[in-house]
């Protein structure tokens, strides 16, 4: 998903629309969302924006994670570690039924890369899981930086 109540003006610039980010982010309930992942940086919105979201989806009972990675870049060694922390918690939150957002700047390169990071840990050949998201968005896993790390996963 791209960033919740964002849009680019005619500048080019990214201004937030506060009352269609608590509707977007209200919509995630319905969809029984029990965890957002924001991979969004801080040089992409500012910080305090990244945890005015990350609150508003806190106080919908979802637990919210920022957890950045560059644009077209495979995820870094700190969202490694971050993520080998929590990806069993995703995991039984799946296998319940519940949902995993991932959030990205456009909802594209990152949040493609990881959700195909998570079929693979699921069981999913890396190529499968690749064009599984593919084929949903086409312009998931942008770079081929995000395909070789793909590539080189392998299942829990």
């Amino acid at each position: 998903m791209a960033i919740p109540g964002y849009e680019i003006d005619d500048a080019g610039n990214l201004a937030m629309d506060f009352a269609r980010c608590q509707a977007a982010l209200g919509h995630l309930k319905t969809l029984d969302a029990r965890h957002y992942i924001c991979l969004s940086t801080a040089s992409e919105i500012d910080q305090e924006e990244i945890d005015d979201i990350c609150d508003l989806v806190r106080a919908r009972g979802i637990s919210a994670y920022h957890m950045p990675v560059e644009d077209y870049a495979q995820p870094d060694e700190a969202f490694l570690q971050s993520w080998a922390e929590m990806s069993a918690e995703l995991h039984r939150s799946l296998d319940a039924g519940g949902g995993v957002v991932l959030q990205c700047l456009a909802g594209c390169g990152r949040s493609g890369t990881i959700a195909a990071l998570l079929l693979i840990e699921r069981g999913m050949a890396p190529q499968q899981a690749i064009e599984t998201v593919r084929a949903i968005n086409e312009e998931s896993i942008e770079s081929a930086t995000q395909q070789a790390f793909l590539l080189s996963r392998h299942r829990l």
